[in-house]
Formats: C-alpha cells, sequence, structure tokens
C-alpha cells in the first residue's frame, strides 16, 4: 500500500510538474506502451495537458485539448505519454463506451474532463 503522501508527490512529479501528451489509442496500450495501438492516420498528433494539484490520491486535467483533423475510427483508450512521439507510456485509461469518430471530426477534452487516481 501507498501512502497518501507518497501518492500525492509521485502524480505530481510525474503529471503536474512535467509535460504530459495524450493520445487516442484504438485498442489497449497495455503497461509496456504499445505504439502500434495509437491513432496515427490523417492530422491526428498527440497534444499537450495541463494538469493540476494532486488531492486524495488523485489529478484531475485543468486546460482544453481539441484533437482535429482525424481519420474515422473508435477510440477505445486513453493513453498519457512523456512525449509528443514515442517515449514512455504513464498511464492510460480505457473509455467506458468507444467513441465512434467520423472522418474530419475534432475531439475536445475540457477541464476536468481526465482524472488520474493512484488506488
Amino acid at each position: 500500500m501507498l501512502g497518501n503522501y507518497f501518492a500525492n508527490r509521485a502524480l505530481s512529479h510525474y503529471f503536474q510538474y512535467r509535460t504530459v501528451w495524450m493520445g487516442l489509442h484504438l485498442a489497449d496500450p497495455t503497461p509496456a506502451g504499445d505504439l502500434t495501438t495509437e491513432m496515427s492516420t490523417g492530422g491526428y498528433m498527440r497534444r499537450k495537458l495541463g494538469f493540476g494539484t494532486p488531492a486524495a490520491r488523485s489529478i484531475a486535467s485543468t486546460g482544453s485539448v481539441v484533437f482535429s483533423a482525424l481519420v474515422g475510427a473508435q477510440v477505445t483508450h486513453f493513453g498519457f505519454w512523456t512525449n509528443q512521439v514515442g517515449q514512455h507510456l504513464l498511464a492510460a485509461q480505457e473509455l467506458d463506451t468507444p467513441l465512434v469518430v467520423t472522418a474530419s471530426a475534432q475531439v475536445l477534452i475540457g477541464p476536468g474532463d481526465i482524472v488520474i487516481q493512484l488506488a
């Protein structure tokens, strides 16, 4: 079991004080960070996502992110990465319901829409 102090400090270190890049995935990126599951066509690219101050073992997004010029696809996971291209997967979340994206559509993530928790 991780103590609350450590959990909040870890979240702060990796999400609040570093640049985090959000990605859209068509399948589970797995804990190893499988890049082949990430959307990669059209005008897709990862987007920077800011996070606030952690509390109670969780940290929430603070800004908005817009993914645009996408091709038709079904997004099943969000991934959070250390760089805009490649690098290391920090966390991933399976969506409760896959997000069906139509060609030329946009995906908008608003403040507080993303919450990372350490159980």
